[in-house]
């Protein structure tokens, strides 16, 4: 007897689900199905004249946390026209689509992002916020392209450049001023509670001593940082959630790129956008890039712990002014610590992290300057930022928490061992 195909045994189907049950699944998708509808019959009307709607295909992002909101690639077909206009519309709450659609509003007037428009249905408190993609026609999101490996390192660094000369520069002079550790807050007291999970694993102790250790040291940065960082911040808009997924790249073009999801947007430090994207792409992305860089499944997709303390110490000491990657690689010997595919993976990640830091470099010159007299250089300002966003992040399931410990540490170090 011929052997049956999987399809002739068990048909498998895919769909999104908004949930487990059909009555409240077949109800979510109602209450969207009427908001997309909303939206098509204004994009309609904003269009007339040109050619005839034909469709509108949603496809769910995947997202990393826990927002309570869904976020899908909106895709509108038009008579006539092969390839579709492109927009991401994200469900949430009405408080949150109306908080995120006055948010956006600054976003674009700081050429943040292109056009933004929202529906929202009261009755049942759902909401949609939808965003152009205007500039980027072959979009897919920084995460995928990083780990293309197709994609040169030169062409990831390019990609965060084009981005990150549209952050960092927008002063708001009449804002209020905060402390600096109070403008973290949003980062430091997720919902997660990083802090309330360093606690813990400084309370470990017995079989979990080392860990217990480098966590009281992360403590202890971080006291000390709320007696001794006095700063009072010269608000600037940020983007406030600028990782890789939500940076837009045109596959095809690493200079074309755009932002979404603008539900974070606000006045506060400039480095943040800076430090968020470091943060990403080196105790995420990482992680990942040297899983996609194996040569195969047999070989160990790890680096040692020791040799991860010994690069980040190096990305710390080395500070704002980070060498070519070949200067690293002589300096440091890593051919003596690892295999080829691991280097590849380290340099796209430093040459990334380096492009990141030139551009934070000169955004926070001008910051300083701006912010009047002030006893912490630039590289405090940085280092300091990015310890407190790492800090925050430290609790999510992506980030690994020896890697993360270690790096605070790290940080935490540089932050008062920085010139002034």
């Amino acid at each position: 007897m011929a052997e049956a195909s999987i399809d002739d045994v068990c048909p498998i189907i895919f769909e999104y689900r908004f949930d487990r049950n059909t009555i409240k699944h077949n109800k979510a998708l109602a209450i969207r199905r009427s908001l997309a509808n909303a939206y098509a019959q204004k994009h309609k009307i904003k269009n007339v004249g040109a050619f005839e709607l034909r469709s509108f295909e949603l496809y769910p992002v995947p997202r990393a946390g826990n927002s309570g909101s869904e976020v899908f690639y909106l895709d509108i077909y038009h008579q006539g026209q092969q390839q579709p206009s492109r927009f991401v519309a994200k469900f949430q709450d009405v408080k949150s689509t109306m908080e995120e659609y006055i948010s956006s509003l600054r976003a674009k007037r700081a050429g943040m992002c292109s056009d933004v428009e929202y529906e929202v249905d009261d009755d049942n408190n759902v909401g949609v916020i939808v965003c152009e993609l205007a500039k980027v026609p072959n979009h897919c999101e920084y995460r995928v392209f990083f780990l293309d490996l197709a994609k040169s390192d030169e062409e990831c660094a390019s990609a965060l450049s084009s981005i990150l000369s549209r952050v960092g520069n927008q002063p708001n002079g009449e804002g209020e001023r905060k402390s600096f550790i109070s403008d973290y807050d949003w980062y430091v007291k997720r919902k997660n509670q990083p802090l309330e999970r360093l606690d813990a694993i400084v309370c470990s102790g017995g079989n979990n001593q080392g860990l217990s250790l480098l966590a009281q040291g992360v403590k202890s940065h971080y006291e000390r940082m709320v007696t001794d960082f006095d700063h009072q911040v010269l608000p600037y808009l940020v983007h406030g959630d600028l990782h890789a997924r939500n940076l837009m790249v045109n596959s095809f073009n690493a200079n074309e790129t755009e932002l979404i999801d603008f539900g974070w947007v606000h006045d506060g430090h400039p480095a943040k956008d800076f430090v968020l994207m470091e943060a990403t792409i080196k105790y995420q992305l990482f992680k990942e890039l040297l899983k996609e860089n194996r040569p195969d499944a047999d070989k160990n997709q790890h680096i040692s712990v020791e040799y991860f303390e010994s690069f980040e110490r190096y990305m710390c000491t080395k500070g704002m002014w980070l060498p070519g990657f070949e200067e690293y690689k002589e300096s440091e010997k890593i051919e003596q610590h690892l295999r080829q595919d691991q280097i590849e993976a380290v340099r796209r990640v430093y040459v990334c992290v380096s492009q990141i830091r030139k551009q934070a470099r000169v955004a926070l010159d001008l910051y300083t300057s701006l912010a009047g007299s002030d006893k912490y250089s630039v590289e405090q300002h940085y280092f300091a930022g990015l310890f407190l966003v790492v800090l925050g992040l430290s609790a999510m399931p992506e980030m690994d928490m020896i890697w993360t410990l270690i790096a605070l540490n790290k940080i935490g170090d540089q932050i008062w061992n920085s010139p002034n």
